[in-house]
């Protein structure tokens, strides 16, 4: 199981090569999903801009893809991560580690382009393509 990150999700959407041949190739061979908070990110700016026609590509793409939701055990683990890093005298994105602690509650990969966003979180795994 994979998570797509909305890095991935956007530069797929703009056409870029790189994240269309990347989704394309591991869509055959996993099951993809995305968090509710990829979504929110993914459709802000066609709303923002009043962009119908985007908004309706956006939302094609994701009806190839399943959300996942917060749970409070997903929460619990993003408190955790947020805690942890907190005292390593790092901050990150809460957003980004609600995202971390639905992939960790759901024993998935995580798929971004922007590691270093999550890279020191504990106990997330990251997709490594092969």
């Amino acid at each position: 199981m994979i998570v797509v990150d909305s890095t991935l999700i956007i530069d797929y959407l703009n056409g870029k090569d790189d994240a269309k041949n990347l989704y394309e190739k591991i869509s055959k061979a996993d099951l993809i999903f995305t968090t509710i908070f990829n979504y929110q990110e993914t459709t802000f700016l066609p709303i923002h801009k009043d962009s119908d026609k985007s908004l309706a590509e956006v939302n094609s793409f994701f009806e190839k893809i399943k959300l996942l939701y917060p749970t409070k055990n997903s929460v619990l683990i993003t408190n955790r991560i947020s805690s942890f890093l907190k005292k390593k005298g790092m901050t990150v994105e809460i957003v980004d580690c609600l995202i971390a602690g639905i992939v960790i509650e759901n024993n998935a990969k995580l798929l971004t382009l922007n590691k270093k966003h999550f890279q020191h979180m504990p106990n997330l795994v990251m997709y490594e393509e092969k």
